[in-house]
């Protein structure tokens, strides 16, 4: 439980700081720390003293167990590539500021990369490679096929929340989507700019990236035009189909619930 409070505590810190970047304004239907009792950029301090939090909780309760190391270093790892993915995450949204977005640069490789560090490796591999640690699992090939499960679990995770962010009821997202104002490399853009017509790549490159709620409408008429959402549907099923099978081929030290839960 107290290792379940550090990883909290580390998404805690995560969240604000993105949030805080985003220029967010809701987050599990409550206002974003940055907007709480005007705290504003000072909120970058209380990320700070999270992450140092983890560290010092670490150090009281597992510094007499034999994985307390390893466990101080998974963290450390994990924490590096969440901030390789946000760097990605912002610096591509950024290419198109105070210009043209150029959408040609928002590919699916790179779209990839973003959820593979941003999500991939935090929300997914991280518990589980912790868990294998704690209970001292050295089988460092089954460790790995279930991670390698786990990416493209991570990925298809990263997918579900573009499309929340996009259509998804503020009031039960409890989040109010701002990917297409801050221009943001989703699975849905990508997949438009490779589906459009000439027309509406026109009307995406021209609308993506604004503040404007017309502009923001007309994404969303062209993402409706190339029946995204469809596509989004097809897409989530035939990778839980891959997912689950996958899952099934692992040997039986390893629950499958864990995967099925996960799916």
């Amino acid at each position: 439980m107290v290792m379940a409070v550090c990883i909290e505590m580390l998404e805690g810190s995560l969240v604000i700081l993105d949030d805080l970047m985003d220029g967010s304004i809701t987050r599990r239907n409550r206002p974003c720390w940055h907007h709480v009792n005007n705290i504003g950029v000072t909120a970058a301090n209380d990320v700070i003293l999270f992450k140092c939090a983890v560290y010092q909780v670490l150090e009281k309760y597992f510094s007499d167990k034999p994985y307390y190391l390893d466990t101080v270093k998974l963290f450390r790892d994990v924490t590096f590539k969440i901030c390789l993915g946000q760097m990605l995450d912002i610096n591509v949204a950024k290419m198109g500021a105070g210009r043209v977005t150029d959408l040609n640069t928002y590919t699916m490789e790179c779209y990839r990369t973003i959820a593979k560090y941003k999500t991939s490796f935090y929300a997914c591999c991280f518990p589980f490679t912790l868990a294998t640690c704690m209970a001292g699992l050295k089988n460092e090939e089954l460790i790995r096929q279930c991670n390698d499960i786990f990416l493209k679990l991570g990925e298809l995770g990263q997918i579900y929340e573009d499309y929340i962010d996009c259509y998804g009821d503020p009031a039960i997202s409890g989040k109010i989507g701002t990917d297409i104002e801050t221009r943001k490399c989703t699975w849905f853009i990508v997949t438009a700019m490779q589906r459009a017509t000439p027309e509406q790549k026109a009307i995406l490159q021209d609308c993506y990236g604004c503040q404007d709620p017309v502009k923001v409408k007309r994404v969303k008429e062209v993402y409706e035009e190339l029946d995204l959402r469809s596509a989004y549907e097809n897409l989530l099923e035939e990778r839980s189909k891959v997912l689950y099978s996958l899952a099934e081929q692992l040997p039986k030290e390893i629950p499958l619930e864990l995967f099925y839960n996960f799916i």
